[in-house]
């Protein structure tokens, strides 16, 4: 499957910072196609947004053990 392209991949300091986040606290999904970035830091959320140059919305999750968001 073709990549969708909505990220532009050019090397900068900002995808390099992007892309640290990503190895470190994220992960990508089975078939390739999805990340997942959890972080409390809705700042840190949005810089790395702002350095893909994507826009979504910012989710949250529930800890199915505790139940807390």
């Amino acid at each position: 499957m073709k990549p969708l392209g909505k990220v532009k991949i050019k090397w900068s300091s900002e995808f390099a910072y992007a892309l640290g986040l990503l190895a470190t606290d994220g992960n990508l999904s089975p078939d390739g196609r999805h990340f997942d970035f959890t972080s409390k830091d809705k700042e840190q959320l949005r810089n790395f947004m702002k350095c893909l140059g994507i826009k979504v919305k910012i989710g949250y999750k529930i800890s199915g053990y505790t139940g807390k968001k």
